[in-house]
């Protein structure tokens, strides 16, 4: 099991993709956050001992997910303007001018 009490992340790759997040916390609502595709993460594993992980796609998407939380940091505090919205409106079209789901 990989524990990272601390958490600091490189982005080595320029690939980013707009995200559909949501959090417990803030239930019945999604934004859009973009996220690095690679990511490289170092921390400290439950003995103390410095590690590095280099994860893609989903594991890269939760490890910044995590980082954000250990930072303090919530998907609102991130997101694309103008994109939050409840559950309940998720299939109308985003507002002019947002940008469109998916990698970059």
């Amino acid at each position: 099991m990989r524990f990272l009490p601390t958490c600091s992340s490189t982005v080595p790759h320029t690939h980013t993709s707009e995200m559909v997040i949501t959090l417990c916390s803030v239930d019945g609502f999604r934004a859009l956050v973009e996220r690095s595709l690679d990511v490289e993460v170092t921390g400290l594993d439950r003995y103390g001992v410095p590690i590095k992980i280099n994860a893609s796609g989903w594991q890269a998407r939760i490890l910044q997910h995590e980082c954000d939380h250990l930072e303090g940091t919530l998907y609102v505090d991130k997101m694309v303007p103008r994109t939050f919205r409840t559950v309940d409106n998720m299939d109308l079209p985003l507002a002019q001018g947002c940008p469109k789901l998916g990698p970059r």
